[in-house]
């Protein structure tokens, strides 16, 4: 590796010692070489700073900040005020990438006027490749992977922009790109598919959202990413219906049916509230808007037509395994 970084990788890191060398090493073997690697220690309990510090000691283009547990977002916020360099990228600590990650993603942003560049994603279990996410072309394509990873971002147009991670329990990173879609900006989409997103079942990602966790402020982050001033509104308060739906889905598959209906009440009439003309958004269609995985607007369309006919109730005693 060369001592003049282009691109900084930003990583919090929090109690995955049986991961973290995966995601390093991925890192090390990358065909590009000018790149930093900032690791956040986020108050582990077991022995993943000691790891990062044998990698901080043998490495001069890695740093290890250690900050006592404060969530991924804070972890991610102290990594973006250590990057003084041109390029900025965001990995996960239990995934990986391949070796022409960063180069593919820094040739795509180079000699352009992009602020972001963003690419898709392969889900694994360390073995095999179980979901694979490309980014369809259209309007919504830059919506498809709102996660930090799988993207470059122009360091400069992050600071100018005060753009941060949402210091919330649920969801942080979505406000991060959201913002930066709402800032209008410049933003290129390609199918290169060079992450691997690790399906960590221990993950805080895969369990807090389970069975409707009631820590989770759902409504304060539905405000937070209610955004009124981008180019196209419509299309963000598309968005936040599909996010609305997608959390009823993947949260009350395993509830009792009465507690799916009280979730769904409460986020509908939030929407009721916060988005009048929600019921009228005019990507709420068949296939959803261009560049909307099909699946996902059928399954919209499909949901909004249920609550259309107030038939959540029926369909709750249905989709819901919980008693």
């Amino acid at each position: 590796m060369e001592n003049n970084p282009v691109v900084s990788i930003v990583i919090p890191v929090y109690n995955v010692e049986k991961y973290i060398n995966r995601c390093i090493d991925s890192l090390l073997n990358q065909t590009y070489k000018n790149i930093e690697i900032i690791l956040i220690n986020d108050g582990s309990q077991d022995n993943s700073l000691k790891i990062l510090k044998q990698y901080e000691k043998k490495y001069n283009f890695i740093k290890v900040l250690d900050q006592k547990n404060s969530g991924p977002a804070v972890a991610r916020n102290n990594g973006i005020m250590m990057v003084n360099t041109e390029y900025l990228m965001f990995i996960d600590s239990d995934d990986y990438v391949e070796d022409d990650y960063v180069e593919t993603f820094y040739n795509a942003i180079k000699d352009t006027e992009y602020d972001v560049v963003m690419g898709g994603f392969k889900k694994t279990d360390g073995i095999s490749i179980s979901f694979q996410r490309e980014i369809p072309e259209g309007e919504f394509s830059k919506y498809i992977v709102t996660g930090p990873v799988s993207k470059i971002y122009r360091t400069s147009f992050i600071k100018k922009n005060h753009i941060y991670f949402l210091d919330t329990n649920s969801s942080e990173d979505i406000y991060f790109n959201l913002k930066i879609i709402n800032l209008n900006a410049n933003i290129k989409t390609f199918n290169y598919i060079g992450y691997y997103y690790f399906d960590n079942l221990s993950s805080i990602s895969n369990t807090k959202h389970k069975g409707f966790n009631q820590d989770i402020k759902i409504l304060e982050f539905l405000d937070q990413i209610n955004f009124r001033d981008g180019q196209n509104v419509e299309l963000n308060e598309y968005y936040i219906i599909r996010y609305c739906i997608w959390y009823l889905l993947y949260s009350g598959r395993n509830v009792a049916p009465i507690k799916f209906e009280k979730e769904y009440n409460k986020l509908f009439s939030w929407l009721q509230k916060n988005i009048p003309n929600y019921k009228k958004n005019k990507y709420i269609k068949i296939n959803g808007p261009k560049g909307e995985i099909n699946k996902i607007g059928n399954i919209i369309f499909i949901f909004m037509f249920l609550s259309k006919f107030h038939l959540i109730g029926l369909f709750s005693k249905v989709y819901c395994k919980g008693k």
